[in-house]
């Protein structure tokens, strides 16, 4: 894609490298040469470019033809996913108790569980039989590859994915006109070491192949071209026969790497949340289910670390080409090994749950520590592995802001192919933007469609860093990491409420909220290396935790460990595998006996672990009421801690001398979650539970609607509730909660936290303006 990362791609020793005349001289025979000069496309009639790899041995010179065709913008069919198999895939109807699941090959895999079965069937519980075959019919089914319908006049090619790597390590290649008459007038084009390496192993000796090729396949100097074009890319990517994703030579042990996970993908097959399951065929009946055993060995674990420390996984634009690709056909491929795009992301998968592989020392090699290398083997696995699909919008952009690219622009336009299809339809590429325009543009076009500042919560302001020039502090940089872990709205800071805001100007968003508290002191900032996190864990600690009374109730120990967790623990995410409060903080105390040093090991303790990647980069803030909250790296002594509406993170604002406000970034304090700083607390008889993300109210004295927040009284008479998914919605990626039936009129948000009614109620609120 246009601006991928310029980082060299790994090459092995024994890679095939041409002899100089081969990348130098123009093919015998031929006349002379010239530039190549791009036809232009017509937008209007679908045209995109083929680039027609033509036959020749191995140290050929590379000659290709550059051919127009049509691609039509492809038809929805009825839609599936992991929980919604069209009917008429598994007809006839199945037995009793027979169950059936998509894996990440687009098969369909068959369960008939026994009578002492137990769970569904990825628990070890479980026992029966699977089957590839309907048990009636004994038809292998296999998923059309996208929800998108492809016709026989479609043109046939295949997509490649793979690393540009570096602009001034080049090859000539020569472009061959379609209708050359006797006289073969060839032009040339300059392509990168990677790709010229890739084409002369998927070249065939005998027939042409068509492939499409971004770098050859869209005209990089022309920026009109360019941003039509990669509008396209989803369609390209879905409509290509496959995807071709190129890792490079082999090298480093990846040929064992490649047959390691060939093993695992014919034992384990991957179902809906990235459970495994065992396959019909298993050589290995129960590997599924023994994720704390050794499945791998040193040498495969070491091997398959440096196959996926290669630059193709730190690559942006990978991300929606291996998500769009029909995992049953595509490929990996690795020099002269390769295996199915699908068997790979579930053998892939498979390894980074595998708990013996995440307690293994031989991981240091991806990262600074085991931590992080455990962390990136997750990421990687997320990206190329059924869950993606799984997380919101939000989170999705969050993945692809820690990929790398040449373009900032392409931190937007890189990730549209894997947004919601009507969210990604709002932003139109538009390469002769800044990217300053671009990434205010997104933030804008996705707050109107959500009514959500969930992007306010990725804003991270440093005054060091010179970032894009121009951008204000309320729209998130996106060209750079985040420094923190984000906290994605996990305490529910405005409830269900939509956000009130105006966007008046270019560099100006008026938000409405409250002030909860301010900055008293802002502890010293975090570092990133996982031991000195703990270090300065220990020195934030505040003197006699354990025994002195918390304003907001408990002990300041229970405070801090609930701080450093971000409220993740159990009583809150009850269906969960976190700890209950009492369980964390006992481990913290056990941890505070430890004697720290670059081998202590602290991977069996989890909630531990989890305060130290909470805590990286951040401060501890200390607030002039006395609570305390992890706030964001640049806070200061008096800024402002709000709860926004329509922003589910708590937001540290600093005040300007003209009433105006700085974003300096999302903070956790536990006394702000759940609405309260709007709604007071709750009842001494209500609690939260955090279920899938929604946020339900136990009542321990009647049953009820959990959904029911008792602080907000009864809806409107012109409202009601109605079930997700009821009510049909021009963004089905939100689920609708309420509807006037009067009016028609659907909604998300609950119109009760509306700022009129909450004024109504006595609420005092005020405006932000934020530059």
């Amino acid at each position: 894609m246009p601006g991928n990362s310029a980082r060299s791609p790994t090459r092995s020793s024994a890679a095939p490298t041409p002899p100089r005349s081969a990348t130098e001289a123009p093919p015998c025979g031929v006349d002379h040469t010239t530039e190549y000069r791009y036809e232009p496309l017509d937008a209007s009639k679908g045209e995109i470019r083929l680039a027609i790899l033509l036959p020749g041995q191995l140290y050929d010179p590379l000659v290709l033809q550059l051919r127009i065709v049509q691609l039509r913008e492809p038809e929805l069919r009825e839609p599936w996913s992991p929980h919604h198999i069209p009917k008429a895939l598994i007809q006839p109807a199945l037995p009793p108790n027979c169950s059936v699941r998509r894996t990440l090959n687009n098969r369909l895999l068959y369960f008939q569980p026994a009578a002492e079965s137990h769970g569904p069937p990825w628990n070890p519980g479980w026992k029966g039989t699977t089957s590839w075959k309907h048990p009636v019919s004994q038809s292998d089914s296999i998923l059309p590859p996208t929800q998108f319908s492809r016709e026989p006049e479609d043109p046939q090619y295949e997509a490649l994915s793979y690393v540009w790597g570096s602009s001034t390590d080049r090859e000539m290649a020569f472009v061959q006109p379609s209708d050359s008459g006797q006289e073969v007038k060839l032009a040339q084009v300059f392509i990168t070491v990677n790709l010229a390496g890739a084409l002369r192993v998927l070249r065939d000796t005998d027939q042409p192949r068509a492939l499409w090729i971004d770098s050859i396949c869209i005209d990089q100097a022309n920026n009109a071209e360019k941003s039509f074009q990669i509008a396209r890319m989803a369609s390209i990517y879905r409509q290509a026969r496959r995807v071709i994703a190129w890792l490079g030579h082999g090298a480093d042990g990846s040929e064992m790497a490649i047959a390691a996970f060939k093993g695992i993908s014919h034992d384990v097959a991957v179902v809906e949340g990235g459970n495994p399951v065992p396959t019909p065929d298993a050589n290995v009946k129960d590997r599924a289910y023994r994720l704390h055993d050794d499945h791998f060995t040193p040498e495969q674990i070491v091997a398959i670390s440096a196959l996926i420390n290669r630059p193709y996984f730190e690559r942006l634009w990978i991300v929606q080409e291996v998500q769009l690709a029909d995992a049953g056909t595509s490929i990996i491929k690795c020099g002269d090994d390769e295996m199915r795009l699908g068997d790979f992301a579930t053998a892939l998968w498979f390894f980074s749950i595998n708990q013996a592989v995440a307690a293994t020392p031989l991981l240091h090699n991806l990262g600074p520590g085991s931590e992080d290398a455990r962390q990136r083997v997750h990421l990687i696995a997320t990206m190329m592995g059924p869950n993606l699909n799984l997380t919101s919008w939000e989170e999705r952009l969050q993945l692809l802001r820690t990929r790398k690219c040449f373009d900032p622009h392409d931190k937007i336009y890189g990730a549209l192919g894997v947004l919601p299809r009507e969210l990604a339809a709002l932003i139109t590429p538009d390469y002769s933007l800044t990217a300053t325009e671009v990434y205010r543009n997104t933030f804008t076009t996705t707050l109107s469609a959500s009514s959500h500042l969930v992007q306010l919560g990725e804003c991270e302001y440093d005054e060091g860093s010179p970032g894009i020039p121009g951008l204000p502090t309320w729209v998130p940089d996106w060209s750079v990491p985040r420094k923190t872990l984000p906290l994605n709205g996990n305490g529910f800071v405005s409830g269900q409420s939509r956000a009130w805001a105006l966007h008046p100007c270019p560099e100006i968003l008026k938000v409405t909220g409250r002030a909860f508290g301010f900055v008293e002191s802002a502890g010293p900032v975090a570092p990133t290396a996982t031991i000195d996190v703990l270090r300065q864990i220990l020195a934030w600690e505040p003197e006699g935790a354990a025994k002195k009374p918390y304003v907001g109730g408990g002990t300041v120990l229970d405070a801090f460990v609930m701080t450093l967790l971000g409220g993740r623990v159990r009583e809150r995410h009850f269906a969960s595998r976190l700890y209950p409060l009492a369980n964390a903080r006992e481990e913290y105390c056990d941890f505070r006996k430890v004697e720290l040093n670059e081998f202590t090991d602290i991977r069996k303790m989890v909630a531990v672990s989890l305060m130290a990647s909470m805590s990286k980069s951040r401060s501890l803030i200390t607030l002039t009421d006395g609570h305390i909250g992890l706030g964001p790296p640049g806070s200061k002594p008096g800024d402002i801690v709000c709860a926004l509406l329509g922003c589910n993170s708590a937001m540290v604002l600093r005040q300007q001398e003209d009433d105006r406000y700085i974003v300096v970034g999302e903070a956790y304090v536990d006394a702000m979650n759940d609405a309260c700083s709007f709604l007071g607390p709750l009842p001494d008889n209500c609690m939260v539970a955090v279920h899938q993300k929604q946020l339900l109210f136990v009542n321990f004295d009647e049953p009820g609607d959990h959904r029911e927040d008792p602080r907000l009284g009864p809806l409107p008479d012109a409202w009601e509730r109605c079930q997700p998914g009821a009510v049909y919605s021009t963004m089905p990626w939100l689920d609708i909660g309420f509807m006037n039936p009067e009016t028609q009129e659907a909604r998300v948000w609950d119109p009760r936290m509306d700022a009129p009614a909450l004024v109504a109620k006595g609420v005092e609120l005020h405006d932000f303006p934020l530059i």
